[in-house]
């Protein structure tokens, strides 16, 4: 399970070139969060892990061809941090692809310093929602699977807004029999009232489709659209 109260936000830049490398350290240097810099994206992907949060700002002309794969590698289930873009030349081609790769954000070089801060903070906090969701649907995923399949079918025909009645005649069992597992899974999942039991229930289902969409759907931005500044 990702706690990322065990790992500060840290930008990761990652640029080939030594004085735009320093540049970049310099306008994130004028914030609280703390900085890491690699010329090289392997070098990266050696030094972080499943709780690493943060952002990462890796310029299109660090080993171009990585550059897709970096955004790949940090978007998958065990990394998963935005990525920002930056490329010194405004080609439309360059920002559609890096939008497909997966990009946070897309900027021209002349980097706009309070935009940029603004785009970190941003990236950042982004990527703490994304963290708390996860963990809500960790912790919420370990209740469902106290479930056997007798409770999930029941439970999926109760989330389906089906009446004891109605659950019981599709069961071919007794109404009572209904009663009985919906009060055995409220107990397992250590929830009071029927409401507890829908809303936990259903915020477990909407979070695994949005985790499944992440999944089939790699090649989507995460959010905006190309800017430039």
């Amino acid at each position: 399970m990702i706690d990322s109260a065990n790992s500060p936000p840290t930008v990761f830049i990652i640029d080939s070139d030594r004085h735009s490398r320093r540049k970049l350290e310099s306008l994130v240097g004028n914030t609280d969060i703390s900085i890491k810099a690699y010329s090289s994206p392997r070098h990266f992907l050696k030094d972080i892990h499943e709780e690493t949060s943060g952002c990462v700002v890796i310029d299109l002309k660090t080993n171009g061809q990585d550059s897709p794969y970096i955004s790949h590698e940090t978007m998958s289930d065990h990394h998963r941090m935005p990525v920002i873009f930056i490329t010194a030349y405004a080609e439309v081609a360059t920002a559609v692809s890096a939008m497909k790769a997966g990009a946070f954000e897309f900027l021209e070089r002349p980097v706009d310093p309070q935009v940029f801060t603004a785009l970190i903070h941003n990236a950042i906090e982004f990527d703490a929602q994304q963290r708390r969701q996860e963990w809500e649907y960790h912790s919420l995923d370990q209740q469902i699977r106290t479930l056997n399949n007798r409770d999930r079918e029941t439970l999926d025909l109760i989330i389906a807004g089906h009446s004891n009645k109605a659950c019981a005649r599709t069961l071919g069992i007794t109404e009572r029999a209904v009663e009985m597992r919906r009060a055995a899974i409220m107990k397992k999942l250590n929830v009071r009232t029927f409401a507890e039991l829908l809303g936990l229930a259903i915020t477990h289902r909407t979070l695994s489709r949005m985790r499944a969409s992440k999944r089939i759907d790699t090649t989507a931005p995460w959010t905006g659209t190309a800017a430039t500044c």
